[in-house]
């Protein structure tokens, strides 16, 4: 299991953006991290554990346009 530090402002589905590129694993993300509601906020450095070997676009969260992550619209 490969760990996520989640960023400030970061939604559920945009930590499960940022790991596995896709929403369709957003389930499993949330059971492997250990939460218990799909209305979760996660705050600044909340871990989250995913499966490196099922990342569907290893790019989504490398993405950047400018100062800013793609995935999440977080300034930096």
């Amino acid at each position: 299991m490969q760990q996520y530090k989640s960023r400030n402002g970061q939604s559920l589905q945009d930590v499960c953006l940022s790991t596995y590129g896709s929403l369709d694993y957003i389930y499993r993300l949330i059971q492997d991290s250990g939460i218990d509601n799909i209305d979760y906020v996660p705050k600044t450095n909340d871990i989250f554990y995913y499966d490196i070997n099922i990342v569907v676009n290893s790019t989504v969260n490398r993405t950047r346009i400018g100062n800013i992550y793609y995935a999440t619209y977080e300034s930096i």
